[in-house]
């Protein structure tokens, strides 16, 4: 949010064009203007309508982990956030490089292993194709793609973060929308992530059914499933280090959300550091985090996984504690209905194409 008021003059032209734009291209999609591209699978799209993080990495791994259980092939389409050559098509491993992939095509290859392929590419119905020539799928997960209109979606999951104040934000810049909040009336599932941080919980729900009172609405929380320890790699059971002091950094959409969850675990965080998302932490940063968790005398220096993937060995050697990878799991209140609504589209997609 921008509270200087001559930024704030400066930027106006900025946020006018920004928001002719948005409201235009929708409207456009919205009469059938402009062209839309059908893959010959059910795209199910992870989204939202904000900037920075609302969980949307840990819902794809957990979706396709569901519908791995469910007997169903998915594959991942991602641009690779910051990548190299945004426009070259390449399958993602665990073993692949994050900056020629993107760290979350990483980090969601590395959590979902052999139970889907992840893919990354610019154009996303070329990426699909691509991929869907070379293996079978019953389902393309859309990572990021509410606002990715050119290509047909058979589901749309818009996430809202419960402790981001979007409801009554703005478009960037001078808020955190990428488009304005009624736009979620275009989802069929809406997830409140982080709604355990929410005391009005009721509250947003009812402005979401407002909006959208024919969406399927419900919750989702990140819960910390253990911790790596990288030097030793071995997983530590997040209960085991409850009452430890550690200091924290990140280079997420949300920092702040990611002290809260350690914090909610029980874990003394004297200090935490906020990276700009994607950011790769500079030997100046991890000197600084060095000299901070030296002086506060922790046990450990604790990160995220998307910040993990991303540090090369020689980074994690400099660092002078024992560092920690926090592993977090999203659970989606209702996940039997949400993947009964993709069985059902892929039945009915099966069912015409046999036709």
């Amino acid at each position: 949010m921008i509270k200087n008021r001559f930024l704030k003059v400066i930027l106006f032209p900025f946020y006018l064009l920004y928001r002719l734009v948005v409201n235009v291209r929708n409207h456009l999609y919205d009469r059938g203007r402009l062209k839309i591209r059908t893959l010959p699978v059910v795209v199910v799209s992870v989204g939202n309508v904000t900037v920075g993080g609302t969980g949307k990495t840990p819902a794809v791994i957990a979706i396709g982990e569901k519908l791995a259980e469910d007997g169903l092939k998915s594959c991942v389409l991602s641009r690779g956030y910051r990548r190299k050559d945004e426009k070259k098509i390449l399958q993602v491993t665990e073993d692949s490089d994050p900056e020629l992939c993107g760290d979350e095509p990483v980090l969601i290859a590395r959590r979902l292993e052999n139970r889907a392929s992840v893919w990354v590419g610019k154009n996303r119905f070329e990426t699909g194709m691509f991929a869907l020539n070379r293996e079978e799928g019953d389902v393309v997960l859309l990572d990021d793609g509410f606002q990715h209109r050119k290509l047909h979606r058979d589901l749309d999951i818009v996430l809202v973060d419960c402790t981001a104040p979007a409801l009554r934000s703005r478009l960037i810049p001078y808020g955190i929308l990428r488009e304005p909040f009624r736009g979620i009336a275009r989802a069929d599932i809406v997830v409140l992530t982080r709604s355990r941080f929410l005391k009005n919980l009721e509250l947003l729900k009812n402005e979401i059914v407002k909006i959208n009172p024919d969406a399927f609405l419900t919750t989702a929380d990140l819960n910390i499933s253990g911790f790596l320890d990288v030097s030793r790699g071995e997983m530590i059971a997040s209960d085991s280090l409850k009452g430890k002091r550690m200091v924290a950094f990140s280079g997420i959409g949300n920092p702040l959300s990611f002290k809260a969850e350690l914090v909610t675990a029980g874990i003394e965080i004297p200090r935490a550091f906020g990276f700009p998302d994607h950011a790769v932490p500079s030997p100046a940063r991890l000197s600084k985090v060095n000299a901070v968790a030296m002086e506060e005398k922790v046990a450990y220096i604790v990160t995220t996984e998307k910040d993990w993937v991303k540090l090369a060995k020689e980074s994690i050697e400099t660092l002078r504690l024992p560092l920690l990878v926090c592993r977090v799991d999203m659970r989606i209140e209702g996940m039997d209905t949400l993947s009964a609504m993709i069985k059902e589209k892929c039945n009915a997609e099966r069912t015409h194409q046999e036709n």
